[in-house]
């Protein structure tokens, strides 16, 4: 289950997290971020899934993407944290058992010259074994 998500410089969005449970309700004021909060998990799922270029295309651009108001940044990113807890299920690898805990990503998004690309990526998942919590993490960045 989604737990939180962070997101920074998108929109109208600085960099907050947003704790989530079971049931979300977006309640707020007209032009309180909502539609902005609805548009990022659509934007993660669109750089994840067909790249950072169509990400951005389909929201008509780089400065569509990015905060209008002085943005701090030329970069977007988000991090999700993804609870495996409640899933109940257990991995084996070489004939090992783990009981995946959670796992947090993150991603940088950027721009030069026209060109879009993610600068860097992390992957920290979190498993038990026999008690102890084990902890694998990955980075990536141009």
């Amino acid at each position: 289950m989604l737990r939180v998500i962070t997101l920074s410089n998108f929109k109208s969005i600085w960099n907050k997290p947003i704790s989530l449970g079971n049931f979300n309700a977006l309640i707020g004021a007209n032009a309180s971020g909502k539609s902005n909060f609805v548009d990022a998990l659509k934007f993660i799922h669109d750089v994840l899934n067909v790249g950072v270029s169509t990400a951005i295309g389909r929201r008509f651009g780089w400065e569509n993407v990015l905060t209008r108001e002085k943005p701090k940044s030329e970069r977007t990113s988000a991090e999700i944290i993804y609870d495996l807890k409640d899933l109940g299920q257990e991995i084996k690898i070489e004939k090992r058992t783990y009981k995946p805990l959670d796992f947090k990503y993150e991603f940088v998004v950027g721009s030069s010259k026209s060109r879009f690309y993610v600068y860097s990526e992390k992957l920290r998942a979190r498993f038990e074994r026999d008690g102890t919590q084990i902890v694998e993490a990955f980075e990536r960045s141009e």
